[in-house]
């Protein structure tokens, strides 16, 4: 008896230390904001295969790309007929209901993540 109780606690345990896993689609999909303590935050809107990428000032229309094997979504702008794409690791908390990504922003010194929480 002893020992299924602390079986149990350990699965229990476990299971509530789940870790950021790789998203689907179907998970993205809807609006996320950015999480800081600036007067702006940014938003992404994940809508079938389109992103909106909401800026202070304008806003990008892309296309973006699951790759399970990578772990990486790989985006495009809409408007752009190449197949130049920019990728990005990206990760989601379904307990906390937030969407990390990695190197959104771009910057040449060192990789940032960026948390965004559904709106």
């Amino acid at each position: 008896m002893k020992n299924s109780l602390i079986l149990f606690a350990f699965l229990l345990l476990m299971t509530s230390c789940k870790k950021d896993e790789f998203p689907n689609p179907k998970q993205l999909q809807g609006t996320w904001t950015e999480l800081n303590e600036q007067s702006f935050q940014h938003k992404l809107r994940f809508d079938n295969e389109t992103l909106y990428f909401i800026k202070q000032n304008t806003v990008d229309t892309l296309i973006f790309r699951l790759d399970d094997k990578e772990e990486k979504m790989f985006l495009r702008l809409k408007t752009q007929h190449t197949e130049i794409e920019t990728q990005h690791k990206v990760k989601i908390n379904k307990q906390r209901d937030e969407i990390i990504v990695w190197n959104l922003f771009i910057t040449n010194t060192f990789e940032t993540e960026t948390t965004f929480r559904k709106d």
